[in-house]
């Protein structure tokens, strides 16, 4: 087979995988943007009632605290039943950028001894910073949502959890940046085939 049609191999594969792993991240953003707003009642309701908890939590009143609490884990429950949707939605990222890297290690494989092209090695350097970027997101999230414990909730927690359902500016302009890109691609081939 001639490097031109492997070559061509590699850009219909390469290039579908990068489509379908932008269009997950593309899909997740939107879900995690829908999802910003819609966690903010949850952790505004949760807080609310655990300040309301802390006032009655001596006195005799124990239906009035049994039903405080109550209300904090339903509010704990909605929080946590997003943040393991966004979980599984970036497992499913992960699998597709996994795919993609292993297409780019043979790809470089045969290739060899010529360097793998440049566009290869930018691609997979940006999946693997926007995959990172979103877990470490949703690893504050999950650990943020792990300290919403009744008694000893701290405005603080609520304030840190409410600031990381959002990107820092720079892993967000590199995505988008990246996204950007990918969406130039699907006109464009990914490898050089001259």
């Amino acid at each position: 087979m001639s490097s031109l049609t492997n070559a061509s191999q590699y850009n219909a594969r390469l290039g579908d995988l990068l489509q379908k792993t932008a269009s997950s991240i593309r899909s997740y953003r939107g879900f995690m943007s829908s999802q910003a707003q819609h966690l903010l009642g949850p952790v505004n309701h949760l807080w609310d009632r655990s300040q309301r908890y802390r006032l009655v939590a001596g006195s005799t009143d124990e239906r009035c605290t049994t039903a405080l609490l109550s209300e904090c884990q339903d509010a704990h429950q909605s929080i946590w039943h997003s943040i393991m949707q966004m979980k599984e939605m970036l497992n499913e990222i992960a699998s597709d950028a996994a795919k993609f890297d292993m297409e780019c290690i043979c790809l470089c494989r045969e290739l060899e001894p010529e360097p793998c092209p440049a566009s290869v090695d930018e691609w997979r350097e940006w999946l693997y910073y926007s995959l990172h970027s979103l877990q470490a997101q949703l690893k504050r999230l999950e650990y943020g949502s792990r300290r919403f414990v009744p008694t000893i909730l701290q405005e603080q927690t609520v304030e840190e959890f409410k600031a990381n359902l959002q990107l820092g500016e720079h892993p967000e302009a590199m995505i988008c940046m990246g996204l950007a890109r990918a969406e130039l691609l699907a006109t464009c081939p990914l490898l050089l085939t001259s």
